[in-house]
């Protein structure tokens, strides 16, 4: 550690201990996430899609825009991706600014249309956080926004919404817009209040229309309308 200082010798010892007591004391997360980076899920299944140029793809969530990069340079399709933190939104627009395919929307999509605070902490910005920096977010019904726009088929929907995919699903579920949805990408939270009940409720109703392609419990999970 020569030409260190002593504080900055110091930080990297407790990093060192702290990367070491995680390994032999995983969090139950970290846990959770080892099958899926063995598979390499990041790169393998969440791209893992039949896709034609002329199909639509929904990303919720799409924080800094890499999933949706990703999913038109493999697919070119049409993309619409629904961001509700405003330096996140603006980011993206910025960079699919002259990509005619994908359309960036300043809102989130929910079970009804309301304002909300979020508490903004990068990729986990989320309603239910504890900390961040506080910020007004705009929220629109799914199925309003589904039917002024005339979007029927989906042909994958990728859902990262930090604790909001409970109320969303339950409400495609409930509006009968769940069959819509041919490939449905999505990450529940546990740190939402009865997180596990309202999942394998949603799971069992998910189950009536679609069937899972694979599953990694609160990482990712992956429905496929039956037929297809």
């Amino acid at each position: 550690m020569h030409g260190l200082t002593l504080v900055e010798t110091l930080g990297r010892l407790r990093r060192s201990a702290g990367l070491f007591y995680r390994t032999f004391n995983p969090t139950l997360q970290e846990l959770r996430t080892r099958p899926w980076l063995e598979v390499e899920g990041d790169k393998t299944l969440m791209y893992d899609f039949d896709i034609k140029p002329e199909d639509v793809v929904f990303d919720l969530g799409g924080f800094e825009g890499n999933w949706s990069s990703n999913i038109f340079s493999r697919f070119c399709c049409s993309i619409h991706i629904f961001e509700p933190v405003k330096r996140f939104a603006e980011g993206i627009a910025a960079w699919f600014q002259h990509n005619p395919n994908i359309t960036v929307h300043g809102f989130g999509l929910a079970g009804s249309t309301r304002t909300e605070s979020i508490l903004v902490n990068g990729m986990a910005s989320s309603h239910f956080a504890k900390k961040g920096a506080p910020e007004e977010m705009r929220l629109v019904r799914a199925s309003d926004f589904l039917s002024e726009n005339r979007i029927g088929k989906i042909r994958l929907m990728k859902v990262n919404i930090e604790g909001g995919e409970y109320e969303l699903l339950e409400h495609f579920i409930e509006t009968g817009y769940i069959r819509n949805i041919s490939d449905l990408l999505v990450q529940f939270h546990d740190f939402v209040p009865d997180a596990p009940s309202r999942m394998r409720k949603i799971q069992q109703a998910l189950s009536r229309t679609h069937s899972p392609t694979f599953q990694y419990e609160f990482v990712f999970e992956n429905w496929r309308l039956r037929g297809e």
